[in-house]
């Protein structure tokens, strides 16, 4: 069942749309991101030793390169014009 069948909207709706959606997702990594990052780095021991498990380690390598993916992204459709081509 599709809600939206049928559904119009401008490109400029659409493109705020996108932009919103990105920078949710942004938002949600960075809270990822950061959880692992404090748990890697429990206050007052040694930077050296990591507490992160395999794969979260793992988890914070890829969460990485996604925000990174995402900021190019978002840094793509923050530029007045681009995004029309």
């Amino acid at each position: 069942m599709s809600y939206l069948e049928g559904v119009r909207i401008d490109y400029d709706t659409a493109d705020m749309i996108t932009r919103l959606t990105l920078i949710e997702s942004l938002k949600g990594i960075n809270k990822d991101i950061a959880a692992l990052e404090k748990k890697n780095n429990m206050a007052g021991h040694s930077p050296h030793i990591s507490y992160l498990k395999d794969h979260e380690k793992e988890d914070l390598k890829d969460d990485l390169k996604y925000r990174e993916a995402l900021l190019v992204i978002i840094d793509y459709y923050s530029v007045p014009g681009l995004s029309e081509q």
